[in-house]
Order: C-alpha cells, then structure tokens, then sequence
C-alpha cells in the first residue's frame, strides 16, 4: 500500500490511539487496584449512624442497562448503597423517606452502607454486602488483563493501519530487462551437381 493509497481520517487514527492507551490504563489500573486492596473493612471498625432517612434513586448507566440504586441522607450525611452491592435495586423500594434507620458505613473512606437495621431488624447485612465485595473484587484481575489484550489488539491494528506513515518506501530498483537475441538461420545452399 503506497502513501497515495492510504486515505484514513485523523479522527480515526486518534480514536484507535486514545481507545489503545485507554484500555492498557485501565486494564493496569485494575490489576493494581486487585493488588492494593486485598482486604475488607471489619463490621467493629464502621461507623453507626441512627436517624431520619431521606432516600434517593440514583441510576449507573451504561450502554445495555440502567441499574438503580439508594442514596440515603441522614443528618445531613449522604451514604450510598453501590449498584453492584447486593440487593441494591430492590432496596430503593425497602427503604422510605421519613422512617428511622440505623446504617453502619464507612464515612470516613467511601462512605458506602454496609449494614442496615430499622425497629431492630436487618435489612441488609453486613456479612453480604462483605461477600458481595469479595466477589465484585475477583474481577478485577480477569477484566484487568482483557483490557491489556484488548487495548493491544487495538494498537497492532492501528500500526498496520499508519504502516504507510513509518515504514519508508522501497527505494525504486533499475530492473535489467534482458533482450533475447535472436539466432541467425544459417542458409545451406546446395551445390549443383556436374555430370561428367
């Protein structure tokens, strides 16, 4: 493929570039991310917090689905309850506003609620939202290493593609055109006899 051949927009190639880089970020970030954070918060070290309760639906969006989650405030605190944690869509119909609760969180991290109690009794508890946690986690590694894979797929895919750009042309070669001569025909003639 020649230079004059090669008519790919700039756009695109940026795309393949930003998508490649992005993909090998990510997927580098979950494997450290894997790495780092091994262990999970014990119930005695959460904070409990008692009151009111104001809940919100908040969605995660992506590009197949839309999965609801809670926000709940209590003395003007706001704690989320992650979509990915366990039963979080059906908790933004077990939870009114206006009800007292007691929630255990980490507020001083993420301020995520990791158990849930109303009149004494356990919405969700501590000991699931643990092993959805442990579970969520033993992606990262797998999903970690498919980004690596993907990302370079896409940057073999764009250095075929701008090959035309860094690797020079061959340099134009004299070709040798050979001529075939043709054979001379030797003509015999032949002599007359004399008689005698």
């Amino acid at each position: 493929m020649s230079r004059s051949e090669f008519d790919m927009p700039v756009g695109d190639f940026l795309r393949l570039g930003v998508t490649a880089i992005g993909c090998v970020g990510v997927g580098v970030f979950l494997l450290i991310k894997a790495h780092v954070e091994t262990g999970v918060l014990p119930l005695e070290s959460l904070q409990q917090v008692t009151g009111v309760v104001q809940v919100e639906t908040e969605y995660y969006r992506s590009r197949r689905s839309s999965k609801p989650y809670p926000v709940f405030t209590i003395n003007r605190q706001r704690f989320t309850y992650p979509y990915w944690f366990p039963q979080a869509g059906e908790l933004t119909e077990a939870v009114k506003s206006g009800e007292t609760i007691t929630v255990w969180t980490d507020a001083f991290k993420n301020a995520w609620v990791w158990q849930i109690e109303r009149d004494g009794q356990q919405i969700v508890s501590y000991a699931k939202v643990h092993d959805g946690i442990i579970a969520h986690r033993a992606l990262y590694p797998i999903i970690g290493f498919c980004m690596i894979i993907f990302g370079f797929v896409v940057a073999g895919r764009l250095a075929i593609l701008s090959q035309p750009y860094w690797m020079p042309e061959p340099a134009a070669e004299d070709k040798v055109v050979k001529v075939k001569k043709k054979k001379k025909r030797v003509k015999t003639r032949l002599k007359e006899l004399k008689e005698e």
